[in-house]
C-alpha cells in the first residue's frame, strides 16, 4: 500500500535500533503526488487504476497516457449517506 507518510529515522537507544517518527510530513499522497509516489515505489506505470475522488484525477490522467491498453475507473459518489460530502 502506498500512501502519505511521516518522516522517520533510525536511532540506537541503549544499544537497540529503533525507528523514531519525526514531527514532519514526508509525503502527502494526493492529487499530483499520487503518480509521483507510485513511480518512486514501483518505477512503472500501472495498466489499471481506480479512484473515488477529485484527488485521483492526476493519477488517472497519468495512467491513461501510457503505451498500450489501459483501464481506469472513477467512482463518482453522489450519496452522502455512504460517502461524506467533499
Amino acid at each position: 500500500m502506498i500512501g502519505s507518510s511521516i518522516k522517520t529515522k533510525l536511532e540506537i537507544r541503549d544499544g537497540v535500533p529503533v525507528l523514531v517518527r519525526l514531527p514532519e510530513i514526508n509525503f502527502i499522497d494526493d492529487k499530483a503526488g499520487k503518480p509521483v509516489e507510485i513511480n518512486q515505489h514501483i518505477g512503472l506505470r500501472s495498466i489499471l487504476a481506480t479512484g473515488n475522488s477529485d484527488g485521483d484525477l492526476q493519477l488517472l490522467q497519468w495512467i491513461t497516457t501510457g503505451p498500450g491498453t489501459r483501464f481506469i475507473l472513477l467512482v463518482h459518489h453522489t450519496d452522502t449517506q455512504r460517502r461524506y460530502a467533499e
